[in-house]
């Protein structure tokens, strides 16, 4: 069961880091290079 949910979390891992840095570039402006929101 575990190893069925991990393949599935890795298969979901780039739409899922593409949906964060579109939701990133959307808010970057707003808060602009504030240290504490910056994701590495």
């Amino acid at each position: 069961m575990w190893d069925v949910w991990i393949a599935s979390k890795q298969g979901r891992t780039e739409s899922t880091k593409a949906g964060y840095i579109a939701a990133w570039k959307h808010i970057q402006p707003v808060f602009g290079n504030t240290a504490c929101w910056k994701i590495e």
